[in-house]
């Protein structure tokens, strides 16, 4: 069965002390790093001798091939990241390729009743172009369909959505709708804009009720599949609480009330660009 994946607003970079606090906890419990045996105990020094003591080795004093961080990643984080991408299937993805960039063409598709404004075209692009300077994928701009022969007509059509944003994730062949609502935020376009590229909606993780808690009672029931765990997911790693394809905490709320909290209650607060994480795998996937 077809799934039509819809992205909300989603998380900003700032957190309070409590999430940061449990977010760091679970992340620690995520990755288990080697351990060197501890080294024998030196005779003890005797009045006459003076003994130096060694610094406790941390991230920012041990070599760089024992604790490698990659933009805040330590080099087991990267790489369990990358063997969990290699052995996933993946979904058609885009391929047209030009100086090392993977092009995604699209065009602005005109309705007449009901079209964008000059200044939410701009928002699009701007969110797009953002995208692109982050990751090895370019989106391309063309004026209508016709344009996209070099592409054999493979390519997305932007259109307005009458209320809630949708695209298909990876490349599907011939033209695929990307449904934007009018009044859409940066943060909602970029996180289309990552399931288009690929990747999946990380609260829809076969596992993401270990890291997130859904407040059920909060949400509007025909909203209730947003939240269910998809199956065939295809996950990429490490739980990224600050992946752009996160819902808001409170998305769908039929009360008000936070519909999706951390495990100790207490909300992440929304973000508006991708995460390191999403980089990665996005990088990671259209790599050369």
């Amino acid at each position: 069965m077809k799934r039509l994946i819809l992205l909300f607003t989603i998380l900003l970079f700032s957190c309070s002390t409590d999430e940061l606090a449990f977010v760091e906890e679970i992340q620690e419990a995520q990755v288990v790093q080697d351990v060197k045996p501890e080294p024998e105990a030196e005779p003890e020094a005797t009045s006459e001798e003076t003994v130096e003591e060694t610094p406790e080795a941390t991230p920012e004093t041990q070599e760089p091939e024992q604790y490698e961080l990659v933009e805040g990643l330590t080099q087991e984080e990267v790489q369990g990241i990358k063997d969990a991408i290699d052995a996933a299937e993946w979904p058609a993805l885009w391929h047209k390729k030009e100086n090392g960039q993977t092009i995604i063409p699209y065009y602005f598709r005109a309705e007449k009743s009901y079209d964008f404004d000059a200044e939410q075209q701009e928002s699009i692009r701007e969110a797009f172009a953002e995208f692109s300077a982050q990751t090895n994928i370019e989106f391309r701009e063309y004026p209508n369909e016709d344009a996209l022969q070099e592409f054999s007509y493979q390519g997305v059509s932007v259109f307005p959505a009458f209320m809630y944003g949708s695209t298909h994730r990876g490349m599907k062949g011939g033209i695929q709708n990307f449904k934007v609502p009018k009044e859409a935020e940066k943060k909602v376009i970029l996180g289309m804009a990552a399931i288009l590229a690929g990747l999946e909606n990380e609260d829809q993780r076969p596992d993401a009720y270990d890291y997130i808690t859904i407040h059920w009672e909060n949400i509007y029931e025909s909203a209730f599949p947003v939240f269910e765990p998809v199956e065939g997911y295809i996950s990429s790693g490490m739980f990224d609480f600050y992946s752009i394809t996160r819902s808001h905490p409170k998305a769908f709320s039929k009360n008000g009330e936070y519909t999706v909290t951390l495990q100790n209650g207490v909300p992440l607060t929304p973000r508006n660009e991708l995460s390191i994480i999403d980089i990665l795998r996005i990088n990671y996937l259209y790599a050369d």
